[in-house]
């Protein structure tokens, strides 16, 4: 336990004393995810929880210790990948929704049912597809290490003495 804490201590020293709450907040929420009198995750909370510390925390969070700002392009970042790990967590309380009913979790597809489950994996889906559109709005189409790659392999057509157009 004490490895870890010291690995990322350092980074207390760019970023500040921030990131001790955003961690001791992660440690709680990982602990109430399943656990104590009102575990969260069996109450319909888990999809909100993943958004968070799956998408804001994360992706945010690694924004904010180097550059030490937040920007509204970090917000819909964080958002996207929030709301794409969770239909991983809607996929797996889709399949195991009749368990989950029969133990008293009480899960978004366990409250809603099985029809809302299906739309609600679409939907998670489809806004998060969306919002990379916010990016093209911007003329942010592709980071430049991925167009080396996919340009340059898939459609030799579109360079030009070594530069893409």
């Amino acid at each position: 336990m004490l490895l870890p804490v010291l690995s990322v201590a350092h980074l207390l020293f760019f970023a500040g004393w921030e990131l001790i709450v955003v961690g001791v907040l992660c440690v709680l929420f990982a602990f109430l995810y399943t656990t104590g009198p009102y575990p969260l995750s069996y109450n319909g909370w888990g999809d909100v929880l993943v958004i968070v510390f799956f998408g804001f925390v994360p992706v945010g969070g690694t924004y904010y210790v180097q550059a030490l700002t937040w920007t509204p392009d970090v917000t819909i970042a964080s958002l996207i990948c929030g709301l794409l790990i969770d239909t991983l967590l809607v996929v797996n309380n889709y399949r195991d929704r009749e368990a989950d009913a029969r133990s008293g979790k009480r899960t978004v597809i366990v409250r809603f049912g099985e029809k809302f489950g299906r739309y609600f994996y679409l939907m998670l889906g489809v806004t998060a597809s969306l919002l990379c559109l916010c990016f093209l709005r911007e003329g942010h189409f592709f980071s430049r290490s991925s167009s080396a790659t996919l340009f340059d392999s898939s459609f030799p057509h579109l360079e030009t003495d070594g530069e893409n157009i």
